[in-house]
């Protein structure tokens, strides 16, 4: 539900979340973090 997938992007590097929040909200894909 939305409190795991925000509980695993807390655990996710802040840029890396606001980087690719963008993608999500424009329905592009997001960048896998490797």
């Amino acid at each position: 539900g939305i409190g795991l997938l925000y509980c695993y992007m807390s655990k996710k590097k802040r840029g890396y979340i606001k980087k690719n929040l963008q993608y999500i909200f424009s329905d592009q894909n997001i960048e896998p973090e490797l």
